[in-house]
């Protein structure tokens, strides 16, 4: 909430979170997603949810080699999968 507070206080920009893939079996990461949606309410950032997107988790799952771990897409996951997606949730912010 201090990085919103001062964005807010010195900027007033818009603000941009992500999520990553993670595995699903990883709570902790779920939990902190359910908190980062419960702090939108009240600072009103964008979320890019990388984490809950089905279209994200197929396209990984089709192309093994665009993610090096759960969490860290290589050049190829990027190119093809994520850049695509901060292009769009970028240009929608930022209109």
């Amino acid at each position: 909430e201090f990085i919103l507070a001062y964005a807010k206080a010195h900027w007033d920009c818009p603000v941009l979170f992500y999520t990553c893939l993670r595995d699903p079996a990883e709570t902790d990461y779920t939990e902190l997603v359910e908190k980062l949606i419960a702090l939108q309410a009240k600072w009103h950032f964008a979320i890019l949810d990388l984490h809950g997107d089905a279209a994200v988790a197929e396209e990984t799952a089709a192309q093994p080699a665009s993610m090096l771990d759960d969490a860290h897409p290589t050049m190829m996951g990027y190119r093809d999968i994520w850049t695509p997606r901060f292009a769009a949730a970028l240009e929608t912010l930022l209109k």
